[in-house]
């Protein structure tokens, strides 16, 4: 819980600090992973998949996808 709430502050933070492409990148993936697919993982895999690796597996690479997406675009430029 505190490592989630300490990225939550230092993540725009350091976007802020230092602009350019990739703290816009870091940006767009942090947005989209708490608001769209952290809780689309998270909330269906406790209500109906809790013990079902079937489920985690999948969702923990699709939670990473953001931010894999984002160093692969940034490392080409």
């Amino acid at each position: 819980m505190v490592f989630g709430i300490a990225v939550l502050i230092i993540t725009p933070l350091w976007g802020l600090l230092t602009g350019g492409a990739a703290a816009g990148v870091l940006n767009v993936a942090w947005v989209a992973f708490v608001i769209v697919i952290y809780p689309a993982v998270l909330i269906p895999g406790f209500i109906f998949f809790a013990h079902n690796p079937a489920w985690w597996i999948p969702g923990g690479l699709a939670a990473a996808a953001p931010f894999y997406l984002g160093a692969c675009w940034e490392r080409r430029q």
